[in-house]
């Protein structure tokens, strides 16, 4: 058998700045991706509706019978407020990344705007005019001034003015701005800014810090100009980076670990470690988690129950070779000022056997919620015929959850489909938008916005295209693609041979302190040539 040899004549980095001005994303208020109903809804027949099904319809009736609404204006509008919930855009209307609210976020203008008050902009005033005098019982109005949750209401009648002086007052509390907000409710429809994408910068300047074999670079999380630097050997290095603007690189002593996992990680080219998630509250407990791959040739210790199993039809017996494990490791430091940590408790918490090299994945990150997630690849290759990523009984290909909280808990499987989920972040503004890169096989590589439930399509599609591979005559597109979810951000491979592109990490930008790159959503392509 011949030896392919690869030489690499050109590594450059490409920056694809897509660009994110503010633009809201459909969203079900339990963080669940919409889809139209299968039974249309009777009720809330709007063609927005795409968040409730045919029961959680027939609650909203029922709810908006109790109120016993005899205007019919008021009536009228109450009920299209009611009907919001079911909204595709009900997580940005009710406000879910911050204080869910009983009512959405009602359009007004404001007192000085040029728009009339009569206009789609200002439905909150027609609210209050149709319905200041009007007695409404189980009113959604009243918790709303209570902290603004859910609690219980009572059915005693209350009219607008019982709780507000004066439209001002009214709108101030339920009403928003257009201008100001990502989203607002109209009576019909949900209004959406008038975007235009901003002009991208001329040229942006990147300052080299180090040039070091490290893996990952974490800020420290107390905030300082300290930073971790990762290795896939299993060595963790705190070092500080220079003042900005003075060219300087990181200059630390690389003898003089912070952290020196190598007993464990046992790397080599495949192996080693993937990814590390600090606590968030890592500067008062010490608290950190580490994920790698090993190799059970190579170590004893790899071990863990094999992701082909009977629980997902898999014989492993049937496979050429159980390779090692895909691992999930606890550690807790006693923090001092010093730079370098003793891990006083280290456990493994979760382990994935694998028989193949490709596709790990493997990152970890903590999410706004609290919770640890952690991104596993589907393992594929030309010979793995049993569809890991669209399994729900197997680990592989899918974005996992743990509560670390609870040490007797399962990970949850948050969203599927997936072949090299990689690079991921939270937009910290707006903390129910999850961007994941995902690195494709053939054709395309994809940034998805990962949300609960959701079903990203591999391997039956790449991007929002059918896959076929290029290598094989298997490749599937019979899957109904009603359930899947679309891909806001897709690029597609060079038609050369000799060119190869592979999207490895996404990331949302948020600092004022640049803000012609603030909110700006950054991929990194690698590109190199071969011959």
């Amino acid at each position: 058998m011949s030896c392919v040899a690869v030489n690499i004549l050109l590594i450059s980095s490409c920056l694809l700045l897509l660009l994110l001005p503010s633009a809201p994303h459909p969203l079900c208020l339990d963080s669940k991706a919409p889809f139209p109903p299968k039974i249309p809804l009777e009720f809330c027949p709007n063609d927005e509706s795409d968040c409730c099904d045919s029961n959680q319809d027939l609650e909203l009736e029922k709810a908006f019978q109790s109120m016993n609404i005899s205007d019919p204006a008021c009536a009228s509008l109450v009920k299209s407020i009611l009907c919001t919930k079911c909204n595709r855009f009900s997580a940005d209307l009710f406000g879910i990344d911050f204080e869910t609210r009983a009512v959405p976020v009602l359009c007004t203008v404001s007192e000085i705007s040029t728009l009339s008050k009569t206009s789609s902009h200002d439905f909150c005033s027609r609210v209050w005019n149709a319905c200041k005098a009007e007695p409404i019982a189980n009113s959604p109005f009243v918790p709303s001034l209570q902290s603004r949750t859910e609690v219980p209401v009572s059915s005693t009648p209350s009219k607008l003015t019982d709780i507000c002086q004066s439209r001002s007052d009214f709108c101030r509390l339920f009403g928003g701005i257009l201008e100001d907000r990502l989203v607002c409710f109209n009576g019909s429809s949900t209004l959406l800014p008038n975007t235009v994408n901003p002009q991208p910068p001329s040229g942006i300047f990147l300052e080299q810090v180090t040039n070091g074999p490290y893996l990952y670079m974490d800020a420290h999380p107390d905030g300082s100009n300290r930073v971790f630097l990762e290795s896939q050997q299993g060595k963790i290095w705190l070092a500080t980076v220079p003042e900005e603007g003075n060219r300087e690189q990181i200059v630390m002593d690389e003898s003089n670990l912070f952290v020196d996992l190598t007993d464990i990680v046992h790397w080599d080219a495949e192996f080693g470690l993937m990814s590390v998630a600090f606590h968030p509250r890592f500067v008062y407990n010490g608290r950190f988690f580490a994920s790698y791959i090993c190799d059970a040739d190579q170590w004893s210790g790899c071990t863990g129950r094999c992701a082909c199993n009977t629980d997902v039809n898999c014989d492993p017996s049937k496979l050429p070779h159980i390779l090692g494990s895909r691992a999930l490791l606890y550690l807790s430091l006693q923090l001092t000022i010093a730079t370098r940590g003793n891990p006083t408790e280290v456990r493994r918490i979760f382990t994935i056997g694998i028989a193949y090299k490709n596709t790990g994945a493997s990152q970890i990150l903590f999410g706004p919620d609290g919770y640890l997630y952690f991104l596993t690849g589907d393992g594929e290759t030309e010979h793995e015929p049993y569809n890991f990523a669209q399994n729900k009984k197997s680990m592989l290909g899918k974005v996992l959850r743990f509560d670390i909280y609870d040490k007797e808990s399962q990970p949850e499987i948050l969203a599927l489909g997936f072949r090299h989920p990689w690079r991921c972040s939270f937009d910290s503004e707006r903390s129910s938008y999850f961007l994941c890169g995902d690195s494709g096989k053939d054709q395309y590589e994809e940034v998805d916005m990962v949300m609960k439930g959701g079903n990203y399509g591999w391997p039956y599609f790449e991007g929002d295209f059918p896959f076929h591979s290029l290598n094989s005559s298997k490749g599937n597109n019979n899957m109904n693609t009603t359930t899947l979810m679309s891909v806001p951000f897709h690029v597609r491979h060079q038609s050369l041979l000799l060119f190869n592109l592979f999207n490895i990490t996404s990331v949302l930008h948020l600092c004022l302190h640049y803000p012609k790159v603030h909110k700006m959503h950054f991929d990194l392509d690698y590109f190199f040539f071969t011959s």
